[in-house]
């Protein structure tokens, strides 16, 4: 659950830690979950694996009955909170934009929330918003600010 409202790793290994997490070892034995355990547990095998397995179930549904957009949303949503481990539109689209690491987009989007900004979608946070967008990408790398530039601002 964790994983899919974009907890950060910190939280998801303090929380297996206080649940002892643990995983099989050998025929009758287990042993605690590890830092990578759980990074490959969220990033292959939800944020991949779960993921094609969502997007076959969605094609399966919705491809041969031309089902709106508006009847696949929920689906849609799901598969790629599964897929980024991120817990909503704007924070999914400010990835797909090219903010791509998790904590960067739920920023950007806490930053231009914070500026007023109510859209569904991050796009129309670049122009009306690019200042915001601006200071918070100054504590990241250059090739965040670089994504921007290469962005319109409309």
């Amino acid at each position: 659950m964790g994983w899919i409202q974009g907890a950060l790793y910190k939280a998801l290994f303090a929380y297996s830690a206080a649940e002892e997490g643990s995983k099989p070892w050998g025929a009758k034995k287990r042993r605690r979950l590890t830092d990578d355990d759980i990074v490959d547990f969220c990033e292959s095998t939800l944020g991949f694996e779960c993921s094609l397995v969502l997007a076959a179930v969605a094609q399966f549904l919705f491809s041969e009955s031309g089902a709106t957009d508006e009847d696949s949303a929920v689906l849609t949503l799901f598969q790629k909170s599964l897929k980024y481990g991120l817990p909503d539109w704007p924070s999914i689209s400010s990835y797909e934009l090219g903010f791509s690491d998790r904590v960067l987009a739920q920023r950007l989007c806490d930053a231009v929330r914070a500026d007023g900004f109510e859209g569904q979608f991050f796009a129309p946070a670049l122009g009306s918003h690019r200042d915001r967008i601006e200071a918070v990408l100054a504590d990241y790398p250059s090739y965040f600010k670089s994504v921007l530039s290469g962005r319109s601002s409309s």
